[in-house]
């Protein structure tokens, strides 16, 4: 197993958080839409303008981020950059909701939830293979591929460790809704899932998984509940994760007979998944598109691209 701290330290060195080097998204996506995997991971590309509502996210995350990161016995690298530059880019070219994470700032120490946490590690990553987690029995071909999580946040409760993380929401009404365990494990169970696995490799006796949900507008509002995993789908979770590295291997496999980056779109389209909770997916126009050429005009026009899974 790799240990706490081997990982990638983020989107950038000076700034906290940044997408897990392996981990639940990406191997979410592969079993999602293997379209969407293609673009993503296994051709690097990133949408130039994210929706607002990521952004978001990732600005109240280096919020918790830093006033976490203060307490804890070995402070990380990163708060040597002041809260506020590092604001200023990780939102650059969104002012509104650079504004709107400093003023949750200034809000965030009244509240410090959990009551009585004790930081251990903040933006911590963990890595470890599947023959480390599933026995390299039941990984088989896949035994070494290495997967990965980013941990928002390990601490310590009343003499109990658990893993929280930080989701930023946004409610149909004025305040939060009421927790519901059901609506909570559908909506961040296989994030719960795979973390939790994890984590619980370097963790001794981790209790369990927290939800941090807070409401992005104001005023304020933060809530801290309970995910809790029933015991067949943790059971389970092994071989979700072994499907899903051999498809991204049977993906990668298919991207090398392909020549040309405006051919290379080896696996089709989902079509069921194109609308999710959090919107339509950022590449249904190059998926409607029949045109090959035209495909590629989209791509170039509206998309970064990054060194694929295994380049960077």
């Amino acid at each position: 197993m790799s240990p706490p701290g081997t990982g990638k330290a983020g989107a950038s060195a000076s700034i906290p958080g940044g997408p897990s080097e392996h981990g639940s998204s990406c191997l979410a996506t592969v079993l999602r839409c293997g379209r969407k995997w293609t673009l993503t991971y296994g051709l690097g590309y990133r949408i130039k303008y994210p929706p607002a509502y990521l952004v978001h996210g990732s600005l109240y995350h280096a919020v918790c981020a830093y006033w976490h990161g203060a307490k804890v016995s070995k402070p990380p690298d990163w708060l040597a950059t002041p809260l506020g530059a590092a604001l200023d880019e990780i939102g650059a070219g969104y002012p509104e909701q650079i504004r709107a994470a400093k003023d949750f700032a200034k809000f965030y120490p009244s509240f410090d939830a959990p009551r009585g946490c004790e930081p251990v590690m903040v933006e911590q990553e963990f890595g470890a293979t599947l023959a480390e987690i599933a026995g390299r029995e039941q990984a088989g071909d896949v035994a070494d591929e290495r997967v990965t999580c980013r941990a928002d946040l390990v601490c310590r409760i009343n003499g109990r460790t658990w893993l929280l993380d930080h989701k930023t929401v946004e409610p149909r009404g004025e305040h939060l809704q009421s927790w519901n365990d059901a609506r909570a494990f559908a909506t961040w169970g296989f994030l719960a899932m795979h973390n939790f696995r994890l984590v619980s490799l370097f963790v001794e006796d981790l209790a369990g998984f927290l939800v941090q949900r807070i409401k992005r507008s104001q005023p304020f509002e933060i809530d801290v509940n309970p995910l809790l995993i029933p015991v067949g789908a943790m059971q389970d979770y092994p071989r979700i994760m072994i499907e899903a590295v051999r498809r991204e291997r049977q993906i990668l496999a298919e991207l090398k007979l392909e020549a040309g980056t405006e051919r290379r779109l080896a696996s089709a389209p989902n079509f069921t998944a194109c609308d999710g909770r959090y919107g339509l997916c950022e590449y249904v126009a190059v998926c409607q598109t029949p045109r090959i050429e035209d495909r590629a005009l989209i791509l170039a026009a509206e998309f970064n691209q990054f060194p694929p899974v295994g380049e960077g």
